[in-house]
């Protein structure tokens, strides 16, 4: 796994990265009933801002077992039916130019994805719709699809910054919502956090198309992993001479490294849940120092700090 194509250096040289691989099966997820209810209050506001019928964060798999396999391991279809590919297209031609970030589905509209998949590195402006096309319920890139759609609208956050990463998160808006029933449980939304919600100690999922080695190239099968979320200070030590981690930010990943997101995973999700629960977007793919490297975690955008300005961004628009 991995973060934006564009971007193959370190973060420590300016630039981001992400990769995944599957799980020791003897470690497993341990929580508690707080997160439970938790769940569910995020569940309730979803559906109540915005009239949504689906049951979010519901897919057709237990999660139960992962394989440890360096590079992650191929997900089934409709395994992870909320996760999105996110690839620029010739706005004249209409041609595809490939993979470029994840994204996840929160909404039949709407599309959670990094900021910096959406800026352009050179110019620091956001790409306009134009240049973007969604695919939806695929698993893999190369299978020939019908699940493509148009963007409308993009959204980034105002205060995105390029150089430490903060803010990063941005929204996309299909043309058209996503008629949910018509994609035979392949296609899904993800519920979000409620504020405040901490995922510290749990085993969360991480999905993506990117690198599964750090010189190799992207996957055409979605690959998922399972991480450790840690305690933000420990994550801030990590990273101390090399770029602040911000209390806006949630750190995954094994002392060892070997497992983590890589380049061509940016913007996807940091997934969680509780046993029997929905899962709930944790954090959204940013940054990080090589690909799975030992004593440096991935970096997300903590979802649950930004709910008031995705909900007024939603709300807008309705």
């Amino acid at each position: 796994m991995s973060t934006s194509p564009s971007e193959g250096k370190s973060r420590a040289e300016g630039g981001k990265w992400w990769r995944q691989v599957g799980v020791p099966q003897d470690r497993v997820l341990r929580t508690t009933a707080v997160l439970v209810v938790l769940c569910c209050a995020a569940v309730t506001r979803v559906h109540a801002t915005f009239n949504h019928r689906s049951y979010c964060g519901v897919s057709a798999y237990s999660h139960r077992y992962y394989m440890r396999i360096v590079g992650g391991r191929s997900v089934l279809a409709g395994e992870w039916p909320w996760q999105v590919a996110l690839q620029q297209k010739d706005p004249y031609s209409g041609r595809r130019l490939g993979q470029h970030c994840g994204g996840t589905l929160i909404h039949p509209s709407w599309i959670l994805t990094a900021a910096h998949c959406i800026v352009d590195p050179i110019f620091k402006f956001a790409l306009p719709p134009p240049f973007w096309t969604v695919r939806v319920g695929e698993v893999s890139l190369s299978a020939e699809t019908l699940r493509l759609y148009p963007v409308s609208k993009i959204i980034t956050h105002k205060h995105f910054d390029s150089k430490t990463w903060d803010n990063d998160i941005a929204l996309v808006k299909l043309r058209k919502p996503l008629n949910l029933e018509e994609h035979a449980g392949l296609v899904n939304t993800i519920c979000l956090p409620s504020r405040n919600m901490s995922f510290v100690g749990l085993q969360c999922s991480v999905t993506g198309w990117g690198r599964t080695k750090k010189h190799g190239s992207n996957s055409d099968m979605l690959q998922t992993i399972r991480v450790p979320v840690m305690p933000t200070k420990k994550c801030q030590r990590s990273y101390r001479k090399i770029s602040p981690v911000s209390n806006s930010m949630i750190c995954a990943g094994w002392e060892d490294g070997g497992m983590g997101p890589c380049v061509g995973d940016s913007g996807g999700p940091l997934q969680c849940r509780a046993r029997g629960g929905p899962w709930i977007q944790a954090g959204i793919t940013s940054w990080g120092v090589g690909c799975a490297e030992p004593s440096y975690p991935g970096v997300y955008i903590r979802v649950s700090d930004y709910l008031d300005w995705i909900y007024k961004h939603l709300e807008k628009t309705y």
